[in-house]
């Protein structure tokens, strides 16, 4: 900025920082005139902001700043303990309503399923010949005496380690896309069967229905016909 004199127009490069942002007394150093010499128009003007009354100082010269308000931690949604809840109560009457069918086909698994019993009170009948299987089905159409004759053939066994009752037996016969036909109730000719032991069954009907493709063999608690 150049500041040039009142008196003797004496020009002086000067720093326009200098004069302040409301301006200040100068004088020329050749003829020791002096005069208020306001700042340049374009001068960026100093903002006094209030110091905010919990900024000010305090007694001792310490600041008194606000107090500090801890972050709140994330708050962890327990409903994901819903859906798990769900899945373990609907294993736990799954277990409980399909476990006939499992000791059915795995009666290695009785001891488990009565100890859960002996804690939850929860006691349900195992099925119908746990522990047995059967094997080597086979039926065969003959004529006997001029009538058409279904032979049935198959053989059960023992697959746990005590001796088991053996439950009436049902026949089953359907057609070639499993609609039952026609059944009957037999008997496998002995009340039980030993660990381990094998035992063959033999049944029949005559007139069976000519659509007869298929064969089932069941345990029952239906009466033995006949």
């Amino acid at each position: 900025m150049i500041l040039t004199c009142p008196a003797c127009a004496t020009r002086y490069l000067t720093d326009p920082a200098l004069l302040g942002p409301t301006g200040r007394m100068v004088r020329c150093a050749k003829c020791g005139h002096s005069w208020m010499q306001a700042p340049p128009a374009d001068m960026p003007r100093r903002i006094d902001v209030p110091i905010p009354p919990k900024m000010e100082a305090a007694a001792g010269g310490h600041a008194s700043l606000p107090a500090r308000v801890p972050e709140p931690r994330p708050k962890i949604s327990k409903l994901w303990l819903l859906p798990v809840a769900v899945v373990v109560a609907i294993l736990g009457l799954g277990a409980v309503f399909y476990k006939q069918r499992i000791v059915g086909e795995l009666p290695q698994t009785a001891a488990f399923f009565d100890a859960i019993d002996s804690v939850v009170g929860i006691f349900i009948e195992p099925p119908l010949g746990a522990g047995l299987e059967f094997s080597n089905i086979k039926f065969e159409r003959r004529e006997v005496d001029g009538r058409p004759t279904i032979f049935i053939e198959g053989q059960i066994f023992n697959t746990t380690a005590e001796t088991q009752p053996v439950p009436p037996l049902k026949a089953t016969l359907q057609d070639d896309k499993g609609r039952w036909l026609r059944d009957w109730t037999f008997s496998l000719g002995q009340a039980t069967l030993e660990s381990g032991e094998t035992a063959t069954f033999r049944t029949s009907t005559q007139d069976p229905p000519p659509a007869t493709q298929r064969l089932e063999v069941t345990f029952t608690d239906e009466p033995i016909e006949g």
